[in-house]
């Protein structure tokens, strides 16, 4: 949270400053469009053909996203592959940063 400048308390809704985050692991964008792929196309298949992956190259990516995350963005059962809860929360981050990323590239040129 930002500090007020007057009497140094944070601010209840103010976004806390970058140096304060203290990041020290990073996503892989790849895997961050890999779920945004697999939520937009509905199977592992189409998603894969999309992407130009195998379905087992896109499988393990999506895993080890869920391994670096820590918990399950897909609830799998009878061969169906859908999004968690957790999926979904991750999936709307995931859209953002691969939007914020695109207008970032696309400043520079």
């Amino acid at each position: 949270m930002a500090r007020n400048q007057h009497s140094g308390t944070r601010l209840v809704n103010a976004p806390m400053p970058f140096e304060e985050l203290n990041i020290t692991e990073t996503i892989d964008a790849r895997k961050l469009l890999m779920l945004v792929t697999v939520a937009e196309e509905k199977t592992l298949a189409s998603a894969a053909c999309r992407m130009n992956l195998t379905r087992s190259a896109l499988s393990h990516g999506l895993k080890a996203l869920e391994e670096e995350m820590g918990c399950s963005l897909f609830a799998r059962a009878q061969g169906v592959l859908a999004l968690s809860p957790k999926g979904y929360e991750l999936l709307e981050h995931a859209r953002m940063i691969l939007k914020l990323m695109h207008v970032a590239r696309m400043s520079l040129r």
